[in-house]
């Protein structure tokens, strides 16, 4: 009874429900202690009061709250197995089969009780999202129960005024969260009629409700904060992902694409007569433009699970019909960071999409969104930067063995690396506090990050078309420069410099692409200066990084377990250079790895002739690089560099 609200108590402050929950807490931590003691005593006080409060026709509020507070405390009971029973038994033992009962019961009556409280309804939902395997689960069955009822009354309750159209707002916000994941966990298997109506029940709460604050003023660069959502927007983004993954669920692939078009026509509305008023431009008409690019990219969102074989020519016709208005508003309104940011979110989910269904909408889509930033490049911020660089990552991690998109990922790097470079050098010489020179790091290491990945996504025949080639000793000659300007810049930017000497001596070493994946490789293309521009100079730089630095500087834990690691790496790509890319991270593989005997031999070579290594200590030290880990190899470096 402590347990139960005051009569005083109306539930309705925060803060007092706060407190009362944390003494809630302890009475609940005292009750578990009794389950521990004496399972059937506790257990039957809880049932018995579960049973009370909640089917003997109570309508006082607190009762009913009492009752499902309780029936959630025995779900925590259950789900933490405080009885302590064989995990193989909980599903089969009575509490179990009690707690199930008593929630289909409460789903069955739940009508009767759910107009009394907030509290009460945010319970319930809770609850129910809590045991969504209960309609998963085909193995959790209860006598007299259709599982398939039960799920539609969940399903109606929720689109009910006690939850997503809620009077309470406190309900309704937290109700399009949890209706959001309940339908992404249950996928609930219902019959396209029911899902129609579900759709068309949430279309009324889609409209967008905002205030422009005085404070905020149209310009270029808009701060979302300072506009008045009343917090719905980013909860309304739940009911657009509840939508698309609703539509994705419909079997008929007709219904589907109709109902679709359906729902998105209000949004090319908005957007049709946004770009229409342009003459008389406003904050809240970009903020409307904003709202109706992400909503659009939202609903795309819930499609990501749709099977392959369910992307019929219509439905890819309406993703084309998607990508074409997004990328309209994209140049109407490309002045605007927000806009530009909800485009990039669209376009990333249209992506998605496309990737799983092999058309010209793909190249299409990408050709004239990367056309459209390449151009405004000087107008973006560098988090927009970094995001269409991850953005690129992803082209070439899916889409490399594509040659319509090979072509244009060809045509982009120079341009791409110079952009970048030219803007990290102005803002760098611009820089003049600690959040800003943070920024810059952030996207130099996005943008080595990117050059990397072209090794392992299998497309680093790129750096060695005509079109690539100078920016390929470009791009050598900054990392180096990254590399030995350690004492100036941060050493996360050094590590991730060597990791890209690395990938780049793995991927054109010799001059010449050996990776078996790449299929554009061509015996052709030849980068002539790679043996002393790269190879050669990593051996160097090697060298200088483990044998001629300052010895607090390799005291450092940072520097040994990173830059040295790395440097360790450094010397093993040598060593394969022109062979089949290894795995460096596996010991076994690279014992099964041929070497190449030419560059360790002008490994040993180097540690004689500029190191003054005896011949018996290089031998042991190529062999040992060549043979162990890598990390079994830096502990033999670090003793090494030690007794020298």
């Amino acid at each position: 009874m402590r347990k139960k609200f005051d009569e005083e108590d109306d539930g309705s402050e925060e803060e007092s429900i706060e407190q009362f929950q944390e003494v809630r807490n302890k009475l609940n931590s005292f009750h578990d202690s009794i389950v521990i003691l004496n399972e059937t005593l506790a257990l039957d006080v809880m049932i018995n009061c579960i049973n009370e409060s909640l089917f003997n026709s109570n309508s006082d509020w607190r009762t009913i709250e009492l009752g499902m507070y309780e029936l959630s405390h025995f779900s925590e009971i259950l789900r933490n197995n405080v009885m302590n029973l064989p995990k193989t038994m909980i599903n089969n033992s009575r509490p179990y089969f009690v707690f199930n009962e008593m929630l289909c019961k409460v789903i069955d009556g739940s009508t009767t009780f759910l107009v009394n409280h907030s509290l009460i309804q945010l319970l319930f939902f809770e609850l129910v999202l809590k045991h969504y395997t209960f309609f998963t689960n085909n193995n959790i069955q209860v006598d007299g129960v259709n599982k398939d009822e039960i799920l539609l009354k969940v399903l109606k309750i929720f689109v009910f005024n006690f939850g997503v159209f809620s009077e309470n707002d406190k309900v309704k916000y937290r109700s399009w969260y949890l209706f959001y994941r309940f339908i992404k966990l249950t996928k609930p298997p219902v019959d396209d009629f029911i899902l129609e109506e579900l759709i068309k029940s949430l279309l009324p709460l889609l409209s967008f409700d905002f205030e422009v604050t005085s404070q905020a003023k149209l310009s270029e660069d808009i701060d979302l904060s300072l506009i008045d959502t009343n917090g719905s927007f980013d909860h309304q983004l739940y009911l657009f992902e509840s939508i698309g993954l609703l539509l994705s669920l419909i079997k008929k692939s007709d219904k589907r694409v109709s109902m679709f078009e359906s729902v998105l026509q209000p949004l090319f509305s908005n957007l049709e007569k946004c770009i229409n008023s342009m003459s008389q431009l406003s904050l809240g008409l970009v903020v409307q433009v904003h709202h109706s690019l992400v909503s659009v990219g939202t609903i795309l969102k819930g499609f990501e699970s749709l099977n392959v074989a369910e992307f019929d020519e219509k439905f890819v016709a309406l993703l084309q019909q998607i990508s074409q208005v997004v990328l309209i508003t994209l140049e109407n309104f490309l002045a605007f960071n927000i806009v530009r940011e909800a485009s990039e979110f669209c376009v990333v989910r249209l992506f998605i999409l496309f990737i799983k269904t092999p058309s010209d909408a793909l190249e299409q889509l990408l050709s004239k969104f990367i056309s459209v930033i390449m151009i405004n490049f000087d107008k973006l911020k560098l988090q927009e930067i970094n995001n269409f660089l991850n953005f690129i990552g992803q082209v070439m991690h899916h889409c490399g063995k594509s040659q319509q998109i090979y072509i244009m990922l060809n045509s982009l790097l120079t341009p791409l690396v110079a952009k970048v470079i030219s803007r990290i050098e102005t803002d760098s010489s611009a820089a003049q506090d600690d959040f800003m020179k943070r920024d810059i790091l952030d996207t130099q290491k996005c943008f080595i990050s990117l050059l990397v990945s072209m090794n392992s996504d299998h497309v680093s025949s790129l750096w060695l078309t005509n079109e690539n080639k100078g920016t390929l000793v470009n791009i050598i000659n900054l990392m180096f420069n990254y590399i030995y300007n350690y004492q100036n810049n941060d050493l996360s930017l050094v590590k991730v410099a060597i990791t890209c000497i690395n990938s780049l001596i793995l991927g054109v070493g010799l001059g010449k692409v050996v990776d078996p994946e790449d299929v554009f490789k061509n015996d052709a293309n030849v980068f002539e200066e790679a043996r002393q521009l790269l190879v050669t100079n990593a051996l160097l730089l090697a060298c200088e990084m483990s044998f001629k630095m300052k010895r607090e500087l390799l005291n450092d834990a940072q520097y040994r377990n990173s830059i040295l690691l790395e440097v360790v790496r450094t010397l093993k790509a040598v060593c394969y250079a022109g062979c089949e890319i290894p795995d460096l991270q596996s010991t076994k593989k690279n014992k099964a790895i041929k070497f190449n005997e030419e560059m360790v031999e002008q490994l040993r070579a180097l540690l004689i002739s500029n190191m003054g290594f005896p011949s018996d200590l290089a031998q042991d030290f190529v062999e040992k690089l060549v043979q162990i880990s890598d990390r079994q190899f830096l502990k033999y470096l670090i003793q090494l560099i030690e007794k020298m």
